[in-house]
């Protein structure tokens, strides 16, 4: 899950950043008002992390400003010293959860988790599609019943697909989101991943994009042409061969 994090005192420490990667979140940082507001623009996250000493006027004018702009990504307020003014302030300029310090990184990560349920839709840990079903809190998978015994690698990938079903998700963004310290760094580590994951969930729950990417097939949706990649050139046998030749 990508996450943009605000830190306009500085003070965000990069082991905060290892901690919630360790989340299966990808920290970008920004540090001004402007990079907020265009990295929040460029819909290369999906929420917002504001991470302040002390709530302040100044900040507040800054969510502000990026509701303005159009960015209805969900922010949450890790801050120190706040009075209620400030908070309900906040809260009205459009901060969507507020928490004070000192917590621990791993509230924020289930709330960060929750805030991202709740903003596509889904208010579960539970993740259910056909006879596929995600636990996202346990970090399980099933197919029908029956454990996936799915790797690190693996659960993320398949999470990232199930939370944006029959959508075209590029093959860079795959790579981006499962980028950790023990990942695959070989060029092709997307392809070996998505081939593993096939083989447990069923080769046709994820369709080959050429050029764009893959996307899981919801059972749901309607069925579709096999992309490019996926589709096989008939081949006749060999006494369709030889007969032709005859």
């Amino acid at each position: 899950m990508k996450l943009l994090v605000f830190d306009p005192s500085r003070e965000f420490a990069l082991w905060q950043g290892d901690r919630l990667s360790s989340f299966g979140f990808v920290p970008t940082r920004a540090v001004t008002q402007a990079e907020m507001i265009g990295l929040g623009k460029s819909g290369l996250a999906e929420a917002i992390l504001i991470d302040v000493p002390a709530l302040h006027t100044a900040l507040i004018d800054s969510v502000r400003a990026m509701r303005r702009a159009g960015i209805a990504l969900p922010v949450m307020l890790v801050a120190g010293e706040s009075d209620w003014h400030d908070r309900v302030a906040a809260f009205d300029a459009g901060v969507d959860d507020l928490v004070h310090k000192p917590v621990r990184s791993e509230e924020i990560a289930s709330r960060l988790r929750a805030m991202i349920r709740r903003a596509g839709g889904n208010s579960t840990d539970h993740i259910v599609n056909g006879d596929l079903e995600l636990d996202l809190k346990v970090k399980c998978g099933w197919k029908s019943g029956v454990c996936l015994d799915l790797t690190r690698s693996e659960f993320r990938l398949l999470r990232l697909f199930m939370l944006a079903p029959d959508r075209t998700i590029s093959k860079s963004d795959i790579r981006e989101r499962l980028q950790k310290r023990h990942a695959e760094s070989s060029k092709n580590a997307v392809e070996v991943q998505i081939t593993r994951l096939r083989r447990k969930i069923g080769r046709d729950r994820i369709r080959t994009l050429r050029e764009q990417g893959y996307r899981f097939v919801s059972t749901t949706s309607c069925p579709e042409e096999p992309a490019e990649e996926d589709k096989v050139e008939p081949r006749p046998c060999l006494g369709q061969t030889r007969r032709a030749q005859a």
